[in-house]
């Protein structure tokens, strides 16, 4: 039972948790789509320069190490570094094991998107996406994973709807896939032949999906703060 003041909370923050649907949309579909849109234009549709910025070809650069240094590889590590410290901020602040859970599966895709440092220093703990063995299950784990969370966990959780993400990500997904699907079809036209993304027309997929874990980590931690603890369960 909660007092009369921690009721008096859950009502007041009850706006707060679930943003209006254009609203919600805005920020799940459409500026995903403006962003990896507006990439994908730019690396297969776009100048040689834009396509350097993307993603570049650099001299004297391993092949499989040049996407690192472009504008798509680099906002997929700032998404995933923001929403890794947005969770494991929430799992000390709010004492949530949740956030912790999800802090520890964030970093760990950090880790796996930087490959643990290989491609900056030379050397480093070999990637699980990359071993060849492993790769094809986690990437249908991921894409599984997307659909799974972010859309049917989104759209249909009743109990647990407080650690759900927004039913506005929903949108996000069909954005993702929409993306990834656009990329292969751009790569099967034979478009950018030779870039430093050929074989891995798969990152603006990575892109999306992590636009959407940023906003769920975000979206998280102000539910979190804005009702009382006894309220969360």
């Amino acid at each position: 039972m909660l007092s009369h003041r921690a009721r008096r909370g859950v009502m007041r923050s009850e706006p707060a948790l679930s943003m209006t649907w254009p609203r919600a949309l805005l920020r799940h579909a459409g500026i995903p789509f403006v962003i990896c849109g507006g990439l994908l234009f730019f690396y297969y549709g776009g100048a040689p320069w834009t396509r350097q910025i993307v993603s570049p070809t650099l001299e004297g650069v391993p092949f499989n190490s040049q996407r690192e240094f472009g504008l798509l590889e680099n906002l997929q590590h700032l998404l995933l570094a923001g929403a890794a410290a947005l969770f494991a901020h929430a799992a000390w602040r709010f004492r949530s094991l949740w956030c912790g859970l999800a802090g520890a599966a964030t970093l760990f895709l950090f880790c796996e998107e930087i490959d643990y440092g290989s491609h900056w220093f030379g050397h480093g703990v070999a990637a699980v996406h990359n071993r060849p063995a492993m790769r094809p299950f986690f990437h249908r784990g991921v894409h599984w994973g997307t659909f799974a969370f972010f859309g049917l966990f989104a759209l249909f959780a009743r109990r647990f709807r407080r650690l759900a993400p927004e039913k506005g990500a929903a949108a996000g997904v069909l954005i993702a896939f929409g993306i990834d699907e656009l990329s292969r079809r751009f790569r099967d036209r034979g478009l950018a032949v030779g870039a430093s993304l050929q074989g891995n027309e798969g990152e603006f997929f990575e892109l999306a999906l992590y636009l959407l874990v940023f906003n769920y980590a975000r979206d998280l931690h102000r539910r979190l703060g804005a009702v009382p603890g006894d309220a969360v369960k």
